[in-house]
């Protein structure tokens, strides 16, 4: 044979012998140096951070450095062969994230078919099983981690009461989503909730055209009332009220479906937590011991409720700023017991003593008597404006003693309220023990309190629930009420009060703090009672004392 017939023959020997060398060489690494894999369930908060694709292939691990280099590439021989023996699966930390094998056009092993991660409330990642056009041939998916997003929530988060459970399902958004129908949505929105009869609330971009109000009402038969521009969405709010006659279910159904909207839903009404008094008086919040607690100085705290009562003994000088969401714009309004009530329990410092009795608040009103519903309530219009209010006051703790059903609007507030680090309170609820979960307490992003009762057993109309952190005090306690008078509370509203005080009281010890690290402070130092099943209250009734000294040693400044 001629010499280049054996020249040519050496060289694809060496090729192939160096082929299956370098195959072999990278399969080592990759059985080696197996790096952890983020598990979302171990992530405070219920927060899942991932690894952006920077990091997966470069020189550090997160936020620490790895000892072993970049993964080598893997042949298309080599991974069809790990994914055949089943050590491709997702569940497996060496190879949780496959890297990409971009093939043909036309076939599916392209990581651009493949979505970033799965939407379970789980945190799980099911492979998608792809098949190539190359005779049904099996090609492992692409699944790259969300890029790190500190402190911004996604869908699937973890509601950190006692035990934890996934987060209750929220009302529906339309998204234009294949086989999603607007009517069904519209109906999720209005079964089963308190709203107004005739009333709607839309969002719209903030640069709206000034005539869209006008075609709106016309084309909707309705009024409509620019409420203002809602800083902490980035959206404005319109307020429809739609004209007698006109049917409420067929103008969501369209305006779920109109281009110039946003989001559209009903004007839900929710109502102060207010219940019926018990024969027993409530006792003091725990602090296993007789030294001075931190008074909540320098911490600001809203107070979102009815009208309070600014001059009586036990708040004068303790509000330094306030808001009208009924009347923006209005100085003034009329006091009324419960606020007034559920301020002088955080900030009292007369005959009172308040959980934080140095704090400063911040009222905005948001619940007056509706003769509409005769009765003290407030919508998700009010309740919006108020919330929005609260960081541009610089509110760092937001008392929330009030109820209601899931909303979206409120829902997405309360989550970015959550984001710039608002400490956010609520009042578990006094619908009884066979209540569904009510809202805002039921927001993963929100503390949410129960009531006790003077021998330390949970109030018989609170709500239960896994959502439930703490209990606090809550029958037959003490308050301030209108015209420099007192009188006696009973209900989680008033519970939900003594907790925001004692935030307020961490907070000045540690004024970095973020929510979580609030929320690991009072669950770890909570006190069991006996025979009070845990995984519907909660972790126990508050320990002011214990919880203060968790955070001197267990948060940095």
């Amino acid at each position: 044979m001629p010499p280049k017939f054996y020249s040519w023959f050496a060289v694809t020997l060496l090729a192939v012998l160096v082929s299956f060398a370098h195959e072999k060489a990278q399969a080592s690494p990759v059985a080696a140096n197996r790096p952890l894999a983020v598990q979302p369930s171990a992530v405070p908060a219920g927060f899942r951070f991932g690894l952006g694709r920077s990091h997966f292939g470069g020189g550090h691990f997160g936020n620490r450095h790895r000892s072993f280099p970049r993964r080598p590439r893997a042949s298309r021989a080599f991974a069809d062969r790990h994914w055949r023996e089943g050590r491709g699966d997702n569940t497996r930390g060496h190879n949780r994230y496959p890297r990409p094998r971009h093939g043909r056009e036309g076939t599916a092993n392209s990581d651009r078919n493949v979505p970033p991660h799965s939407n379970g409330v789980d945190g799980s990642r099911e492979p998608s099983r792809q098949t190539s056009g190359e005779g049904g041939r099996y090609v492992p998916p692409f699944n790259p981690p969300p890029p790190i997003e500190l402190g911004v929530p996604v869908a699937a988060f973890t509601i950190l009461g006692a035990g934890g459970t996934n987060r209750p399902p929220i009302a529906p958004r339309f998204t234009h989503a294949p086989g999603q129908r607007p009517a069904d949505v519209a109906s999720a929105l209005l079964n089963k909730k308190r709203h107004r009869p005739r009333e709607l609330v839309v969002e719209v971009a903030v640069k709206t055209p000034d005539g869209l109000r006008e075609r709106l009402a016309n084309e909707y038969v309705a009024q409509v009332r620019d409420i203002g521009v809602l800083e902490l969405t980035g959206t404005r709010i319109l307020h429809l009220k739609l004209a007698q006659g006109q049917d409420l279910r067929t103008a969501l159904t369209r305006l779920l479906q109109d281009n110039r909207v946003i989001t559209a839903q009903p004007n839900y009404i929710y109502t102060p937590v207010q219940g019926p008094s018990q024969s027993t008086r409530s006792e003091a919040l725990s602090s296993n011991g007789a030294a001075p607690l931190p008074t909540g100085a320098g911490v600001k705290i809203a107070v979102i409720d009815t009208c309070v009562e600014p001059n009586h003994a036990e708040l004068q000088g303790s509000v330094t700023a306030s808001f009208d969401a009924i009347q923006p714009g209005s100085a003034r309004c009329r006091p009324e017991n419960h606020g007034t009530g559920v301020a002088s329990l955080i900030a009292g410092h007369s005959k009172l003593q308040g959980t934080a009795a140095g704090a400063s608040l911040l009222p905005a009103r948001a619940f007056t008597f509706s003769a509409e519903d005769n009765e003290i309530d407030s919508t998700s219009r009010e309740i919006a404006l108020a919330l929005n209010w609260t960081p541009k006051a610089g509110a760092q703790v937001a008392n929330l003693s009030f109820a209601g059903p899931a909303d979206p609007l409120v829902e997405r507030l309360v989550a970015a309220a959550y984001r710039k680090g608002i400490v956010l309170v609520a009042a578990a609820g006094n619908a009884g023990p066979a209540s569904e979960p009510l809202y805002p307490a039921a927001y993963p992003e929100v503390i949410a309190v129960t009531a006790a009762n003077g021998s330390r057993g949970i109030y018989s109309a609170a709500n239960r629930g896994k959502h439930i952190c703490v209990s606090a005090p809550g029958v037959d306690v003490l308050v301030a009420h209108i015209n420099n008078t007192y009188g006696t509370e009973s209900g989680t509203s008033f519970a939900a009060a003594k907790v925001s005080g004692v935030v307020a009281s961490l907070l000045e010890k540690r004024p970095k703090a973020g929510p979580d690290e609030i929320r690991t402070a009072l669950q770890s130092t909570a006190t069991g009672v006996p025979g009070v099943d845990k995984s519907m209250t909660g972790f126990g009734l508050v320990n002011a004392k214990a919880a203060v000294a968790f955070v001197e040693t267990s948060i940095p400044k």
